[in-house]
């Protein structure tokens, strides 16, 4: 049994090294974080987190994407984050202010896949006692803020080509695949139009020879195209997010 216990332990340190920011950390925090997770497969498009909901565990994506939606009191959506292996689900927690350990935003599942689970308060207790960990976390809070910034006013201020081009950029930059494992409904839904507007989006793609859409998915067969059309938000957050790791 003790053997077993030792072979998970293993198997989690490990897996510690394909997160970005844990891997930026020492042998000796990363071993006694892995003591305080467990590896979880996240597989549907349920929430996470209600916003203004408690947030009761911490998640660090390593094969899944996930991803924020800012709702209004009458239930209209739009996505305002997203992350992958650089992020932790759940940072707010961190934050220290009187809404700490409550979610400012609806969290859910983007792309199925593997993370890293951590009760909050053993999160809230590494942050704050661990130097390095503190410090690492508050390098991510700075860059999950200003893609928070950046999103709202895109949303607010670019075209739907232009959003739909920096939305399937960043998350073909999280997947790390030329197929992406999306519905014309969910593509509508982060962007904040109808359905038939982000068929005639994808159409458009298609006939511009940029991406081939099938149902439930869609190929990025030139990169190039795509990021000609969308806003310099993408290439802004992108810089940001190299210079995280910098």
């Amino acid at each position: 049994m003790k053997g077993s216990v030792k072979q998970d332990q293993l198997k989690i340190e490990q897996l510690c090294t394909r997160h970005r920011l844990l891997s930026r950390l020492s042998g000796t925090d990363r071993r006694r974080m892995a003591r305080k997770m467990q590896v979880v497969s996240l597989s549907s498009l349920h929430p996470l987190y209600e916003m203004s909901g408690v947030i009761n565990n911490v998640f660090f994506p390593l094969s899944a994407v996930l991803f924020f939606l800012g709702t209004t009191l009458e239930g209209q959506v739009i996505e305002v984050g997203q992350i992958g292996s650089e992020g932790i689900a759940g940072v707010e927690v961190a934050m220290g202010t009187p809404y700490a350990g409550m979610s400012l935003m609806t969290a859910a599942i983007q792309i199925p896949g593997l993370a890293l689970q951590m009760n909050a308060d053993d999160f809230a207790e590494e942050v704050d006692r661990y130097s390095a960990v503190n410090r690492c976390v508050r390098r991510y809070l700075g860059f999950f803020l200003a893609q928070l910034q950046f999103l709202i006013a895109c949303n607010r201020h670019h075209n739907v080509e232009q959003r739909g081009a920096r939305w399937l950029l960043a998350l073909q930059d999280r997947t790390r695949s030329r197929k992406l494992r999306i519905t014309q409904q969910h593509l509508a839904d982060m962007l904040g139009v109808t359905r038939q507007s982000a068929e005639r989006l994808l159409n458009d793609f298609e006939v511009a020879k940029i991406l081939d859409s099938q149902r439930g998915a869609v190929t990025i067969k030139d990169r190039s195209k795509l990021h000609e059309r969308a806003c310099a938000c993408y290439r802004m957050l992108a810089k940001r997010l190299r210079a995280l790791f910098v």
